[in-house]
């Protein structure tokens, strides 16, 4: 079974972050612990109001049983959201750099593009064109 991974954006209050913050760093590690199959999981900072939190699963079906965790987690903190949040899940289908394990990724970034439905086959066939040959020999 693929190594799983969930994303969840969202954004929040920047005036109650320190709050925020400590109620993540005081999660019951209960919570955490006994979801099986859990690897690990990171949230970043990654804007002055928005955070996002990965999480690594054993396989899809070890993310999937997990979703009510998830759920009770971010209700939680749900506080000090200011809107929905984004999320999405699927398995790990390739590794740029396979010699590297997973914890000892120090640095993400993820780049969040609205894209205009209209302008999505120009968009595939510049990524076609101009960076294919980047990804030649990288195993899928």
């Amino acid at each position: 079974m693929a190594i799983s991974m969930r994303f969840t954006a969202f954004d929040f209050d920047a005036n109650k972050y320190e709050a925020m913050l400590s109620d993540v760093n005081n999660l019951d590690n209960d919570r955490l612990t006994t979801r099986s199959g859990l690897i690990g999981a990171r949230a970043v900072r990654n804007q002055e109001t928005r955070m996002m939190v990965v999480s690594n699963y054993s396989s899809m079906e070890d993310l999937d049983a997990a979703n009510d965790a998830q759920r009770s987690i971010f209700t939680d903190i749900g506080r000090y959201m200011t809107g929905q949040p984004l999320v999405a899940s699927g398995e790990v289908v390739g590794i740029v750099d396979g010699n590297t394990p997973v914890s000892d990724i120090g640095y993400l970034r993820f780049v969040r593009v609205p894209i205009d439905d209209s302008k999505w086959d120009a968009i595939q066939s510049y990524m076609d064109d101009n960076l294919a040959s980047a990804f030649d020999g990288v195993a899928a």
